[in-house]
């Protein structure tokens, strides 16, 4: 079964196989959540814009952390080139939206087959990258969403470009990973 999906302000339509109506839903949401939470922070605050200032129980702080930790260990593996280390920071099926694109890989076999580091870095002149800003959003027992900004870097330190992304971060089997990413970093 093939669903379509059409986001505000983009001119054609984003079609993905789905094996649920569920399924299909759930990504229909995951778009929602990508517009409504990709706005990059303003200047006077540097927050995102659904920041909330109260003060965290200890089970919250608990999820922020571990949430916090798994893109921590992303940003870790993806720097080192490492991608047995870099499947296992994430949650399957894994989501990628980016580009007016949506990539769905159900296993981590099907995750490497969509990335080539090397092809990356020879394409983008990339060395490593770095978060600039990550924070917990929203979240909830066994999911978060982070709002990040990152930035590439050449081998020399110079940028290649800075990006908002917003990471869905989930608890499945007592695994916190990156489930879903919503970037405006190009798909590859």
């Amino acid at each position: 079964m093939m669903a379509t999906f059409v986001l505000p302000g983009r001119s054609c339509p984003i079609r993905l196989p789905v094996a649920s109506i569920a399924w299909a839903a759930s990504v229909a949401m995951l778009a929602l959540s990508s517009l409504l939470f990709s706005a990059s922070a303003t200047a006077a605050d540097d927050k995102p814009p659904i920041a909330d200032d109260k003060p965290l129980s200890k089970d919250e702080a608990a999820i922020d952390d571990a949430a916090l930790a798994a893109c921590d260990a992303f940003m870790e593996a993806f720097n080192a080139s490492d991608m047995a280390a870099w499947r296992r920071t994430l949650n399957y099926p894994h989501v990628r939206l980016a580009e007016g694109s949506v990539v769905v890989s159900n296993t981590p076999d099907e995750y490497e087959r969509e990335w080539d580091f090397a092809e990356f870095a020879r394409r983008t002149g990339w060395h490593h990258s770095r978060y600039d800003h990550k924070q917990v959003v929203q979240r909830g027992p066994d999911k978060a969403h982070v709002a990040v900004r990152f930035t590439r870097f050449r081998a020399d330190g110079s940028e290649i470009a800075t990006y908002d992304a917003l990471y869905v971060v989930t608890r499945v089997d007592g695994h916190w990973g990156v489930q879903i990413r919503s970037s405006f970093a190009p798909r590859k």
